[in-house]
């Protein structure tokens, strides 16, 4: 997709001064493929944003590669096929309490399951400009008629149902088109799977991935050491919650 479309995309979403970039020499060194440097050197992505998302893919993360983790927390599944096969692999975030990781030659992104020795590579998105093209529908579109969509559980059964149509029409009609790898031809969704699919429209809800979200501590620590310590009031507006990590 072009750079154009997802960078106004993400900075309506998000806003620009809360697109973190990953620092030019710490990419060069791990990541090959080079539209995906760019985009995450010259537009960056969100530290946090729904669907519990949080940004793992900088110059501060201390085991950025799937062995370089397992090394230090679980260095006895070094030799299973998730390290042998995809230790070069890099952590982009956490969604939803699930790992989201980059294939850096490649710029496709993977969601792993299963045990380590055998586990199996499920795709996320075609690349980080696809994925972040997700994330900004979500944040754009769960808010319904100006409304929170958290909001409409609270209503009738109609309203709710209305308002979830709303979302998902909003989020799916925008990224079909640009990710079609995710998403199955219309009316043919037999046996098809991806990270997304059929989540995003069985239990995206339950888990509440449209709900608000707040700034967590380091967050805030994150853009305090840039100078920015207005957080809860700058637009886009989330409060800050610095119970959270």
């Amino acid at each position: 997709m072009e750079a154009e479309d997802v960078a106004e995309l993400a900075r309506r979403a998000f806003g620009e001064w809360a697109l973190r970039k990953v620092a030019p020499e710490w990419a060069a060194a791990r990541i090959g493929h080079e539209p995906t440097r760019r985009l995450v050197t010259e537009l960056g992505l969100p530290p946090q944003g729904p669907g519990f998302f949080s940004l793992d893919l900088h110059e501060d993360q201390r085991r950025p590669t799937v062995r370089e983790r397992f090394e230090d927390l679980a260095p006895g599944s070094l030799g299973t096929r998730l390290c042998t096969d995809f230790g070069h692999y890099l952590y982009l975030g956490d969604f939803n309490g699930e790992d989201i990781l980059l294939d850096p030659e490649s710029g496709r992104l993977y969601w792993f399951r299963g045990p380590h020795e055998n586990v199996e590579r499920i795709l996320v998105n075609s690349g980080v400009a696809e994925f972040l093209t997700f994330l900004a529908r979500i944040e754009l579109h769960r808010i319904v008629d100006g409304r929170p969509f958290e909001e409409f559980r609270e209503g009738t059964d109609e309203e709710y149902a209305a308002a979830l149509r709303s979302v998902l029409k909003g989020v799916i009609f925008g990224v079909r088109e640009v990710d079609r790898a995710v998403f199955p031809p219309k009316g043919d969704d037999d046996g098809f799977e991806s990270f997304w699919y059929p989540w995003l429209i069985d239990h995206a809800d339950e888990d509440q991935a449209f709900d608000s979200w707040a700034w967590n501590r380091h967050s805030a620590e994150y853009f305090a050491a840039r100078g920015i310590h207005d957080l809860a009031t700058r637009e886009p507006r989330h409060p800050v919650d610095l119970a959270l990590t």
